[in-house]
């Protein structure tokens, strides 16, 4: 799961731990040691500060005279920073660090639909959500095999994108240029493509890699039937090329 930069989880501050840890240190010292932690955790997200002297007596704004003195508490190589693959490690603070993302993760996953529905509530119209509106949608022929709420969702999350919001009528251009599954007639089966068409659909769909064989071999093996029944050819292309460029 991918988190954006600015929803990494922010780093807790045990004050009890901390404390205990640099009593005895100059005030300064251990100002500059929260900053480090600080700067190891939002900046690097845990990854290393890099062993530079420089760089780190510049991160914390320490006087050239000073360093050698600050360098030599805070980075330790025992109790405090550690060097560990050319970089300065916290030990104890990249433990909280994952696990504080892993639990951040969860309450993530737990809230996806709560906020997808905020999302769809922000974004659209009251007249947009009417029962009774959707279910006429969902009951016309012309979007027969169309996922309606479906595609509500993708329209919601697209207008929040771009700072507009769904109506009836974007709903309906949407719904409008939305790919159709070809739904077969009873008795009457889709007739299954010869790889020539296959071929020239997947050129007009922009497949250069030719996925379009390999995919023709799987599906022609299958007599283009799944669970007994012909599939849409050109709908099932269509959704399996689209995965596959993910």
């Amino acid at each position: 799961m991918l988190i954006p930069e600015s929803e990494f989880p922010e780093m807790p501050f045990d004050g009890r731990r901390f404390f205990e840890a640099v009593k005895g240190w100059p005030h300064d010292t251990a100002l500059k040691y929260l900053i480090y932690l600080w700067h190891y955790w939002n900046h690097t997200h845990c990854n290393g500060l890099n062993d530079d002297d420089d760089y780190l007596r510049r991160l914390a704004e320490c006087d050239l005279q000073d360093w050698k003195r600050v360098k030599g508490i805070i980075f330790d190589g025992e109790n405090f920073f550690k060097l560990d693959g050319g970089k300065w490690h916290q030990s104890r603070c990249k433990k909280v660090y994952i696990r504080e993302l892993e639990r951040y993760k969860k309450n993530l996953a737990k809230t996806e639909p709560a906020r997808h529905a905020a999302l769809v509530t922000k974004t659209v119209s009251s007249s947009v959500t009417d029962e009774k509106w959707i279910q006429a949608l969902k009951d016309n022929d012309c979007y027969r095999g169309i996922d309606i709420d479906r595609e509500l969702g993708k329209l919601a999350a697209w207008c929040s994108a771009n700072g507009k919001q769904v109506t009836r009528r974007r709903f309906v251009n949407w719904l409008n240029r939305a790919e159709k599954p070809i739904v077969p007639i009873a008795g009457k089966p889709c007739p299954a493509p010869s790889r020539a068409e296959v071929i020239e659909y997947a050129k007009m769909k922009g497949d250069k890699s030719g996925f379009c064989v390999g995919w023709y071999d799987k599906w022609h093996a299958r007599d283009f039937k799944q669970n007994g029944l012909p599939v849409d050819w050109k709908f099932k292309f269509s959704e399996d090329f689209a995965k596959q460029r993910v």
